[in-house]
């Protein structure tokens, strides 16, 4: 009994465990399952997407894609897998937008997986169809891709379909980014020369400034800025290279900067710059001056040329006499470095000219430099029938021959020649270059014996200088003429100014015929040195009795540079009373150029008949005495009376700066 109770009780058990032994295997399945489809999704949620690349297979410019409505994008989808299982997918879609313009949807054609691990690459091929997106959307695509140097914003906005066993599910992708469509290069905001125009031997600076027009590409690598010499009917060529170490934040700027010393050949117009990335070129100046930089080169001109013998400046020698050929050289426009030959010819007669003494210069002059050059020779041939004289040629750097005249050409002879060193007109009033109708006047020649002594007649004429008719004497005085070599004498004519100056009636002039010697001087044609002459005022005329310097209330001839000095002129009333203006002028008295006024003061006098009246001009000296600029000199215009005083020429009284 006992026995079947407990073999039945065991039949029982036994089921029992089986029962629950398949439960269990059943839920294990279930969890399995469950567990499976979970990796799955996890799988399939983890997995992580980027777009690697997108680029327009033929970057169009806006006209094209304006005619053709169509725009072909390439896309690749970079799918990472963060799971255990590769998971199916079914599909692919979204929205496409460019530069925040939709611009077409997309769907993959076929399905794909995503890898349980590593990463897979999708190419998407996009023919985008634009015709139903509006010309301004277009054109604003394109005008936003241009102005950020070819950087495109794109975004997708879609979903993916992963396949659990048989039922899809949508995980939502949304994505944006920037990609370039050419190269990483910055963009050229201004290129440029300071100064656009210089002188050979000064320094020019340039500045480029380049932007990051990117909105989220920094940019490095090296900015190639190269100055190029605009050849002239050739190939332009590198002049220097410049390279930039350039690192640029998206929207950064930076300007860099060099400098460049130019050049100068026959071919070369100027220089202009030229920007490259590697092998890109970013801007080139355009072919206008300015913006690019011309180079002016120094002119070599000629000033002056000249003889002189015991320092006096002369047209005709002595033969044995020790002659100086003084050349004045100045650089124009810019410094100047070279060469010259500078050479003392005969002026020979039905012969070639010949060289008698030839000397090289080595030519180095700043701007406006002006340089004197002299060569020394002693005339061994008096002039006659087989040789005229002696002349300047000079070489090199510029080309040049004296003008084939007697003068400037020097002539040469045994016997002295008398030469006019100066001639002028005084008065009561002093020295003048206009005279009042009425004045007496005397005419002064100062005359010089060169290269030996002289004997002979001279003949002084004091002629008018008539505007239709012939010139005429008005005051004729000979003289015989007794000097020894380089002695000088002053010879006088006393007249009477009978005409006013008219539009029949220049003036007077001076001429001196050396009856001797058969050669005659004429004064300069123009006024001054010619006297003019004016109506008598009514009234008083003044008469300038004294002029003279002062520094610290001391007289001086001399004064120091930077001191103040003051010029005074005493004045006086004759026959009258005198009112009206003067002018006192204070003038630099300057070698190779006109002279002109430094310091310049109007006064009001009225001065009874017989006093006189004290008028004083300060200024400060600041300038020293040289070879260009010898010194100050008074001149007082009597504008009411139209006549004018001028301090003499020599040194006193003439003040000289040291």
């Amino acid at each position: 009994m006992y026995v079947k109770y407990i073999i039945v009780l065991a039949k029982v058990l036994n089921v029992r465990r089986t029962t629950r032994a398949i439960t269990v295997f059943i839920l294990l399945i279930v969890i399995v399952f469950l567990t499976y489809l979970g990796v799955l999704y996890v799988s399939a949620a983890s997995a992580k997407y980027s777009i690697s690349k997108a680029s327009l297979l033929e970057i169009p410019d806006l006209v094209e894609v304006l005619l053709s409505r169509r725009l072909d994008l390439e896309l690749c989808l970079d799918i990472e897998g963060h799971g255990l299982l590769s998971v199916p997918v079914r599909s692919l879609s979204g929205q496409l937008y460019l530069e925040d313009k939709y611009v077409g949807s997309i769907r993959s054609r076929e399905p794909f997986q995503i890898p349980a691990s590593g990463t897979r690459t999708i190419y998407i091929i996009l023919h985008l169809d634009l015709s139903s997106i509006s010309l301004s959307d277009i054109q604003y695509i394109i005008n936003s891709i241009s102005s950020h140097n070819g950087e495109v914003k794109i975004s997708f906005d879609g979903q993916i379909e992963p396949v659990i066993l048989f039922f899809p599910i949508v995980i939502p992708v949304s994505y944006q980014f920037y990609t370039l469509t050419s190269s990483n290069a910055p963009k050229i905001s201004s290129l440029s020369w300071h100064p656009t125009s210089i002188t050979l031997g000064e320094t020019a600076e340039f500045h480029v400034t380049v932007r990051n027009v990117f909105r989220a590409t920094p940019i490095d690598g090296v900015l190639d800025v190269i100055v190029k010499e605009d050849v002239i009917g050739g190939f332009d060529v590198d002049a220097n290279i410049y390279h930039f170490s350039v690192h640029l934040l998206p929207g950064e700027s930076k300007t860099f900067s060099g400098s460049f010393k130019p050049y100068k050949r026959n071919i070369t117009r100027g220089f202009f710059l030229k920007v490259q990335w590697g092998s890109s070129i970013l801007a080139e100046q355009e072919n206008t001056y300015p913006p690019r930089l011309s180079v002016a080169s120094g002119v070599l001109s000629l000033v002056e040329t000249y003889w002189t013998v015991d320092g006096l400046r002369v047209t005709k020698c002595k033969v044995g006499e020790e002659v100086v050929a003084h050349i004045i050289l100045k650089a124009s426009n810019a410094p100047v470095e070279g060469t010259v030959r500078i050479k003392i010819r005969k002026d020979l007669v039905l012969r070639p000219d010949e060289d008698i003494k030839i000397s090289s210069f080595t030519i180095s002059l700043r701007k406006d430099e002006l340089r004197e050059y002299t060569l020394t020779f002693t005339p061994s041939e008096p002039s006659g029938t087989s040789l005229r004289g002696y002349f300047i040629e000079i070489e090199g750097e510029i080309s040049w021959t004296m003008p084939d005249a007697y003068p400037p050409r020097l002539t040469v002879s045994k016997d002295g020649i008398p030469s006019v060193v100066s001639a002028w007109w005084t008065t009561s009033a002093g020295t003048v270059t206009e005279v009042k109708n009425g004045e007496t006047v005397q005419a002064h020649v100062c005359i010089r014996a060169l290269g030996g002594d002289l004997q002979g007649a001279i003949t002084i004429r004091v002629r008018k200088d008539l505007v239709s008719l012939l010139d005429e004497d008005y005051e004729i005085q000979t003289y015989t003429l007794s000097l020894k070599e380089n002695e000088q004498t002053e010879l006088t004519v006393v007249f009477i100014a009978s005409e006013v100056t008219s539009p029949f009636f220049r003036g007077y002039f001076i001429q001196v015929d050396f009856v001797t010697w058969g050669i005659s001087w004429t004064m300069e044609n123009s006024y001054p040195p010619r006297l003019k002459v004016s109506e008598a005022p009514i009234g008083g005329i003044p008469l300038l009795q004294k002029a003279w310097w002062t520094v610290d209330n001391q007289v001086v001839t001399e004064a120091k540079q930077g001191q103040t000095v003051k010029a005074h002129v005493l004045v006086k009333a004759i026959d009258g009373n005198l009112k009206g203006i003067l002018t006192i002028r204070i003038r630099k008295d300057l070698a190779l150029l006109p002279d002109e006024d430094y310091e310049v003061e109007s006064f009001s006098i009225n001065v009874p008949k017989g006093q006189t009246v004290e008028l004083t001009v300060t200024f400060l000296a600041s300038e020293k005495s040289s070879f260009s600029f010898r010194g100050y000199f008074i001149q007082v215009d009597f504008n009411s009376w139209e006549t004018s005083w001028t301090m003499e020429s020599s040194y006193p009284p003439r003040l000289k700066i040291t």
